[in-house]
């Protein structure tokens, strides 16, 4: 598990990129500080998994550089919240062009935003 936030940007969500390589992913419970992250202000959580892979929908997110079609988008959770449950997400991820997809490996990105 990792975290990303761009550093001095208070107002930018932050990704936090979970991924399970074992055979049964499992579901899990993540808890967060959100004062850590946006001080007192509620939030959002979102969970994104890729699509099933579709050759012209990644062609045509690499030549426009516009990726927003290819994830699924779940809301997990919105308000003062520390816990998340977030479920278990059998979901085949490679890296690269024309490589082999593993279908052990299971991948979750929740995007951690706060709301206005």
């Amino acid at each position: 598990m990792w975290v990303r936030a761009v550093p001095g940007i208070a107002d930018a969500p932050v990704v936090i990129h979970c991924v399970d390589t074992g055979e049964a992913p499992q579901p899990f419970r993540l808890g967060i500080h959100p004062a850590r992250f946006f001080g007192d202000r509620p939030i959002t959580v979102d969970l994104l998994t890729p699509t099933a892979y579709d050759r012209a929908a990644h062609e045509r997110a690499e030549q426009t550089k516009d990726c927003a079609a290819l994830p699924i988008r779940r809301r997990l959770a919105a308000g003062c919240v520390t816990e998340i449950e977030v479920p278990a997400c059998r979901i085949a991820l490679g890296l690269g062009r024309g490589c082999a997809r593993s279908r052990r490996t299971a991948g979750h990105l929740a995007a951690v935003r706060h709301d206005r």
